[in-house]
């Protein structure tokens, strides 16, 4: 009896703690290198060639900004599941500035810092 309440355990928390493991990312899937080509003066064509198409776009016109977002992963990084904020002048199309950030799906009380 003991030894079947013993395995039942070991069973249980097998599947409870393999659930917190983080999937490593799907094949075809964005990666640090990937997102590392995306560089200040390129257009959204150039980005859009280099990543695909966006998770979200966003546009910001105050600060006369689209941001796109994309989801990649990053093997150096605690919490390796990342976005991508790719922010392109409106004016002149063009990448002014990227922004990294720990995925919200996966960290919900973190943030990230710049790329």
């Amino acid at each position: 009896m003991k030894l079947c309440v013993k395995a039942a355990i070991a069973v249980l928390s097998t599947l409870v703690l393999g659930g917190c493991v983080l999937a490593p990312p799907q094949p075809g899937g964005l990666t640090f290198e990937d997102v590392a080509r995306v560089q200040q003066g390129q257009t959204r064509g150039d980005v859009q060639r280099l990543l695909g198409e966006p998770r979200s776009k966003v546009v910001l016109p105050r600060l006369q900004q689209e941001v796109w977002t994309y989801k990649y992963y990053d093997r150096s990084q605690v919490r390796p599941h990342m976005d991508l904020y790719v922010y392109f002048n409106i004016g002149s199309g063009l990448v002014s500035r990227t922004e990294a950030g720990t995925d919200k799906d996966f960290d919900p009380g973190g943030g990230g810092g710049r790329a």
